[in-house]
């Protein structure tokens, strides 16, 4: 019975995974997610930051354009929790159910006001075409981690997928913020800085999956 083809591969997967987290630390992240702390409060237009218009959001009352500018911004602040996080799994990457569900609920209520910003980017991009790329760069960007993180459903017991969702929403919000500010307004060192986050946070997620993936067939 123990020797039925494919019985094993999930037995190894599964005890393996929780293991590899000792050998395999995020600290390619460590400085392009301490960067990111930065993008709360460099300016993306001549007046104002990410900070200042989530305070305009929640301190001026109601009003569609606040509401919206505050779901396009909020997700900013996601990179505070995201750089402590990373610290911790720098020093001790071994992560209880509890620490993964915490960090997942996080990273999905700030990756659905992306998809909800990125919807109503394309709902205005009915009548201006000038939001029709920042949604396909955003949305195109969705798609991908959403099949990444299908396919690192072996690590799910690690600190892995729920570290990459969270990382991967503020890096998506962060592109698509920069692509619709800069769509109305001059390239700035905000706008340059907040890109540059965002894609080397990218190029350090793929890094990472690889890593994880030497040390899962490196253990298996």
């Amino acid at each position: 019975m123990s020797d039925a083809p494919g019985e094993n591969e999930p037995l190894s997967y599964a005890h393996v995974a929780p293991k590899l987290t000792t050998k395999v630390r995020p600290s390619v992240l460590m400085v392009p997610n301490l960067a990111a702390v930065m993008t709360i409060f460099l300016k993306l237009t001549g007046s104002e930051s990410p900070f200042d218009v989530i305070s305009t959001a929640v301190f001026s009352g109601i009003s569609t354009q606040h509401f919206w500018e505050g779901m396009l911004t909020a997700p900013f602040l996601l990179s505070i929790p995201l750089v402590l996080w990373t610290g911790r799994l720098c020093l001790r990457p071994h992560v209880r159910k509890t620490e993964r569900i915490i960090a997942s609920c996080v990273s999905i209520t700030a990756g659905a006001m992306t998809v909800l910003a990125i919807g109503y980017c394309g709902y205005l991009s009915i009548g201006n075409s000038r939001f029709a790329v920042p949604m396909a760069i955003a949305s195109m960007a969705v798609v991908v981690l959403a099949v990444s993180l299908w396919k690192l459903m072996p690590f799910v017991e690690t600190y892995v997928p729920a570290f990459f969702a969270m990382t991967g929403a503020f890096a998506t919000n962060t592109l698509l913020t920069v692509l619709v500010v800069t769509q109305h307004s001059a390239w700035r060192f905000g706008s340059i800085f907040d890109l540059t986050v965002a894609i080397a946070q990218f190029i350090a997620m793929i890094v990472l999956v690889r890593q994880c993936q030497i040390a899962m067939k490196g253990s298996v």
